[in-house]
């Protein structure tokens, strides 16, 4: 009986890992909502979460862990992974506004890139994730205040 389980667990896995890898290939996006269904009803965004709940614990399997990585998994829920790259995607539009200004030192609180990111209020917004008076769901690691500094952040209360 419990060979068979272990089949069963293994087909489970395979199953979903190859559904993963369709939706990755029909969607080019590998963040999948938590509440998705495949059209062959895998409660694949459900798994997901299983799968980064055990990889969190120290409970998944290695080759699990690379076999989900092969196809592309993230690791962290599908909201940090966007604010991560929201924040690299506005950390580009802040280094353009370097080089052409110099730095961002002196940037107005109310600066709006043309294609409408609160740049200004970005930067304010980083400020106080560092300073600790505004929480957000990304930390502010010394990565990122050292990439900051490189474009000439004032952090005003140093």
């Amino acid at each position: 009986i419990e060979n068979d389980y272990r089949m069963y667990y293994e087909r489970v896995f395979e199953d979903n890992l190859e559904a993963f890898r369709e939706y990755v290939r029909k969607t080019k996006d590998n963040l999948v909502p938590t509440n998705y269904v495949t059209e062959d009803g895998y409660a694949l965004g459900r798994w997901l979460s299983h799968q980064r709940e055990q990889y969190h614990a120290g409970r998944l399997a290695q080759e699990r862990i690379d076999a989900l990585n092969a196809a592309g998994m993230e690791w962290e829920s599908a909201e940090t992974v966007k604010a991560i790259r929201y924040w690299h995607e506005v950390y580009a539009e802040a280094k353009k506004y370097a080089k052409s200004h110099g730095s961002i030192r002196k940037m107005p609180s109310g600066y709006v890139t043309e294609d409408g990111k609160k740049l200004g209020q970005w930067i304010a917004q980083q400020r106080g994730i560092r300073k600790g008076t505004r929480k957000h769901s990304i930390q502010m690691t010394e990565k990122r205040i050292a990439m900051l500094d490189e474009i000439g952040m004032n952090w005003g209360w140093l």
